[in-house]
């Protein structure tokens, strides 16, 4: 029965330390850029294409357009 515990308690010490999360990188290493990069304005004629698709099966359910005209 003392066999069976000691077991039990090196599988759930051995466990949690699996579990555990990686350490992370520092907070400063992360930061995004901070460049600026403006869009410019849309013109008349620019359009833009989407296609909608089925979640399940990938194929295109719909095409929608859309063009700028004034």
């Amino acid at each position: 029965m003392l066999r069976y515990a000691v077991l039990g308690l090196i599988g759930l010490v051995t466990g949690s330390a699996w579990a555990q999360q990686p350490t992370q990188a520092p907070a400063a290493a992360v930061q995004p850029s901070k460049a600026v990069i403006r869009m410019e304005e849309p013109l008349v004629g620019d359009h833009w294409t989407y296609d909608v698709r089925d979640e399940i099966t990938g194929t295109i359910t719909a095409t929608r357009t859309n063009v700028v005209t004034e």
